[in-house]
This record gives structure tokens, sequence and C-alpha cells, in this order.
């Protein structure tokens, strides 16, 4: 899949206003006009984004809005819910791109994934990724209370369930904490509520939605820890689909610009953040070895050069 563009496009550059205030802060200033139509390919176009996403209310929200602001050099796209596979699959899927059933997934980078795919550097959750909170069973509250390191956490004989694909997992066990992993994303709710393992780590993005469609299995949030390491989620597409990469990273700056970013997230987010009271939380700090710093400058860069077209 290969959106058919032309090759004539806006050019756009940052100008920066100084004195009267308005010190530091980028413009975006029309240098030139569009010389011919820009369109998606005849009988519209469609792409699919990888199902778990697609069920996520943020990536597919995020995903939309980064479309919606490439329209006028793009065209309409729509997006598509992906056949059901699991997170590892999806990526072989899109590495080896031999199958059209997934056109984009978003997860947390790693050293193989920035290899195989192509990763676009826009934090999508502005890193509440890397802030974890545990989902329980209820009434298992006790044992998690007064928790103040990974030492006292392991002392307390709690194992963390996590995704067997997931890079997480790995983060978890460098760390020194006890994991217990599946292949498929919803069978670890089950294993939680049996007993398995005693904490479901999630993303505070997440977990909020994660509860509400699970709490039928006597599933809580645990009120008093969050685990923080650096760490963020990106889109990614297969290598040879540079066009596409370059419109999914438009769209999501110039919503980072016009402030659109801002307003999904904390739509998405803002009821979710106050009601976990992280700020309240004791924090145990993780280290994050599969994460370098250059990915996660990348991925927290604001600004934007150019605009109609994202260089190499």
């Amino acid at each position: 899949m290969v959106l058919a563009l032309k090759k004539n496009c806006l050019v756009m550059r940052d100008v920066v206003l100084k004195g009267s205030g308005l010190k530091g802060i980028a413009f975006i200033m029309l240098l030139a006009l569009l010389a011919g139509p820009v369109y998606a390919q005849v009988g519209g176009e469609s792409l699919n984004l990888w199902f778990r996403n697609y069920d996520s209310n943020s990536s597919l929200a995020t995903l939309k809005l980064a479309l919606e602001k490439t329209e006028d050099l793009y065209g309409k796209v729509r997006v598509r819910r992906s056949i059901e596979i699991t997170q590892g699959r999806a990526a072989l899927l899109l590495k080896n791109d031999d199958s059209d059933d997934v056109d984009i997934i978003s997860f947390v980078p790693e050293e193989s994934r920035i290899e195989d795919l192509l990763p676009i550097y826009v934090a999508l959750e502005e890193g509440l990724v890397g802030y974890r909170v545990c989902l329980i069973k209820e009434g298992q509250e006790e044992r998690f209370k007064g928790i103040k390191s990974v030492k006292h956490f392991n002392e307390r004989g709690l194992v963390i369930g996590q995704g067997a694909h997931w890079p997480d997992a790995q983060i978890l066990r460098d760390n020194g904490l006890s994991v217990m992993t599946n292949v498929s994303y919803e069978p670890l709710f089950e294993m939680l509520a049996v007993g398995r393992f005693q904490c479901f780590l999630r993303g505070a993005h997440e977990v909020m939605e994660d509860y509400e469609k699970h709490q039928h299995l006597g599933l809580t949030i645990e009120p008093s820890l969050v685990f923080v390491y650096p760490s963020v989620s990106l889109f990614f597409v297969h290598k040879d689909d540079v066009e596409l990469s370059h419109r999914i990273e438009l769209g999501l700056r110039r919503a980072l610009i016009d402030g659109d970013f801002k307003k999904l997230f904390e739509k998405l987010y803002g009821e979710h953040i106050e009601a976990l009271n992280l700020s309240d939380r004791r924090v145990i700090r993780l280290n994050n070895t599969l994460l370098d710093d250059q990915v996660l400058d990348s991925s927290s860069r604001r600004g934007i050069k150019i605009d109609g077209k994202i260089e190499n």
C-alpha cells in the first residue's frame, strides 16, 4: 500500500519573530502554492491499523487527527481495523510486507523494531506509557501497601503480568522484577483474576480503559504505586512506506503547532490522570536499557522545519 502523490507540494518554513513579547515563538509562513492537485489513489484509500490500536480510543483518535490535518495535501483516507493478531505477528507482517492486513501499528520502540520498521518520531501520549500502574484483583490492596522499592515488591512475592512480545516485559526483568507473560493480550486479564500473577502493569494512559472493560472480572486499580521509566509509543509503518510516514508525521506536527494535539491529549487522558492521582503515589523508578537517548530526544521534538513534505 503506497499513497499515490504528486511531487508538487506546499513549502512552508519557520519564521521566528523577535521582540514585542514574541520572543522564541515559531510561526509558519506560506512561501509557495501547489502547482497541481494532490490526491489519494482513485477509488478511495484505506489504511489498516492494528486491531488493538484501533480498539484503543487514543491510538485511533490520534491517527485520525494526523490524517485529517493532511487532507489538503494527500486527500481523504479511511482507517480500518486489522485482523486480530498478536503484536509480534503484526510487527512481522508489517516488516515483511507480505500481507495487506496491517499498514500501521503503534507500540513502544526497541532496537529491532526501529531496524525492521519505519518509526514516526512523535510521542503519542506524552510519555504516559512510561508511567505504569497495577491493575489488581479486588481485595489484594493490602499486599501493595507500604512498598517503596523493587526489593520490597519482590519480598511480597508479587509477580507482574505482561505480553510476551512487549519490550516492557524485558525492561521489568532487567530491573529484577518477576514477570509472567502470555502471547495473547486478553487472557492476561483472566490470568490476573485467577491469581496467576498479582499485578498487570499498564500505562497510565490505558489502565482506566482496561479497568472499565474488565471490572466484571473483579479487578480494580491499585491506588498507591506508580512505576516510572523512560518510554514512548510511536507509530510504525513498513520501511518502504516513506510517503505514509511523511503524512503521519506532518499531521502530528501540525496538530502540535496549532494546539489540537494538546486538546486531544486533555480530552483523552485529563480525567484519567486526575482519577489516578499520580502525583500522590509512591514512585518506583526503573531503568530502560532498550530505549536510547536519541530516540527519546527525537520523539520529544515539538517544532517543524518545513511543511508540505517531511525531509528524509
